[in-house]
């Protein structure tokens, strides 16, 4: 079972649901999803059963609502109600699957009577035996957080032809300048750190240096946008890093005129595309955490995002 995946994909982006007790921002209303554009990614789901290979499926995250993007409902009182949220998803979809500005193929999904689990909540299988669109190879990168099979990368799925990438989000390396400035912001919200001095020694104080703070993802659009992940390297305790603190990638962002301010931290950045048609590209994270799955949603230039927020039990 895993807490963290190397980050080591070309593109990636996220939102939250719980299972036994309700988040906040998962009682937001039902999105009317009959014609607004919905946002999605294509998954592969591994099975329990170590001889089946992972099936494919799209999980439905968000709604075009007015100008703004709605989640669709996550929340659980009990595991009785996996049976009754389907009702609030559409019933059937043909998705156009994108990476990267392209337009990968059409996949159609169907929704379920019922959600399996707390971690399939969203899902609705892909219909037919024809070939899915994939990118690269299987990865653990990219498997659940309780899985411990390979899968494919997920890809965006856009109830529309919408897939187009206006922004050109890129991988670039970031300015000396950018990089100060968010380490100065890493260093004001961890002033202190906790290390050890090999496996088998006790966690104690770290007094940590720049050279500690490594940039693992940097990203630029076309208007002067751009996004960092900084986090602590040199993790040498026995076991994984904690779920949260500063081995946990830390994301800032910085606009046209150079001011950096923090984003959000534990999510990897799955794809960039103008979903909506509005001309501008909106950026998809996908969370991790303990016992967390889901997809997480920038626009409108970071000013707006939106969640969708699910937990595995």
């Amino acid at each position: 079972m895993k807490l963290f995946r190397c980050l080591s994909c070309y593109f990636a982006v996220a939102i939250i649901c719980s299972a036994p007790t309700a988040l906040t921002a998962q009682h937001a209303a039902k999105p009317s999803h009959t014609k607004s554009v919905m946002l999605g990614v294509l998954e592969r789901i591994s099975s329990d059963v170590s001889t089946s290979s992972p099936k494919a499926a799209v999980r439905v995250l968000f709604a075009k609502r007015g100008s703004n993007w709605v989640p669709f409902p996550t929340a659980t009182r009990s595991y009785g109600d996996l049976r009754l949220l389907p009702q609030s998803y559409p019933g059937q979809v043909t998705w156009t699957i994108a990476f990267d500005g392209r337009d990968l193929g059409r996949v159609v999904t169907r929704r379920p009577r019922a959600f399996d689990s707390y971690g399939d909540i969203g899902l609705e299988k892909v219909l037919g035996v024809g070939p899915v669109p994939s990118v690269g190879k299987p990865s653990m990168s990219f498997s659940s957080w309780t899985s411990d099979t390979p899968v494919m990368r997920p890809l965006v799925a856009v109830s529309k032809p919408y897939y187009r990438d206006p922004d050109q989000w890129k991988p670039h390396r970031p300015s000396q300048e950018a990089i100060t400035k968010a380490r100065s912001l890493f260093r004001n919200k961890f002033p202190s750190a906790s290390n050890c001095r090999g496996a088998d020694s006790a966690l104690m104080p770290w007094r940590y240096s720049d050279a500690d703070i490594r940039v693992k993802k940097a990203y630029a659009s076309n208007n002067g946008w751009a996004i960092l992940e900084l986090s602590l390297t040199g993790w040498a305790c026995d076991g994984m890093e904690a779920s949260h603190g500063p081995f946990v990638g830390q994301w800032y962002v910085s606009d046209p005129t150079d001011h950096v301010r923090f984003l959000a931290s534990g999510m990897w950045l799955v794809d960039a595309g103008d979903y909506d048609e509005n001309g501008r590209s909106a950026l998809l994270f996908s969370l991790e955490g303990y016992n967390i799955g889901g997809y997480r949603l920038y626009y409108r230039n970071f000013k707006k995002s939106v969640e969708y927020v699910f937990h595995y039990h």
